[in-house]
């Protein structure tokens, strides 16, 4: 393939660019285990099904408390829209964040479309039912 030619390196250079890369406190971090990461997407207020799915992969527990340890959880954004379970899936998230960071986790959560499009004014994917959620004692007014 053409568009490979650029990038060849015969395997005793490649051997050579690695061996001078490797410093002893890069072979020490070699040696110990990488975190697991976990990226999720395209959540869209489907507060249940996306607890269910980290519960089966072990990063909460049955309390939907973190029992992920170090564990790097990336949601790529589109938490909100949709779904009814918006503000649970929020409320969700935000918390992890604070669990896991507090064993040596990590919970990212990324801007996604549908929050670009809520923080615009474009809201043709919200479910109004989810409004009802964020309601507090001041809500009419």
């Amino acid at each position: 393939m053409a568009h490979h030619r650029y990038f060849q390196i015969s395997v005793g250079s490649l051997a050579l660019l690695f061996a001078f890369a490797i410093t002893p406190a890069a072979a020490d971090e070699l040696s110990s285990p990488a975190p697991r990461i976990v990226v999720i997407g395209e959540v869209q207020g489907a507060a249940n099904t996306v607890t269910a799915f980290l519960e089966h992969l072990e990063l909460i527990d049955a309390e939907g408390h973190w029992s992920g340890g170090d564990t790097i959880l990336i949601q790529t954004g589109d938490l909100v829209d949709r779904g009814e379970g918006v503000r649970a899936a929020l409320d969700l998230f935000m918390r992890l964040q604070q669990e896991a960071a507090s064993v040596g986790g990590q919970v990212i959560v990324l801007m996604g479309n549908h929050e670009a499009m809520n923080i615009l004014g474009v809201l043709r994917d919200v479910n109004y039912m989810a409004y009802a959620s964020f309601a507090g004692a001041e809500s009419e007014a």
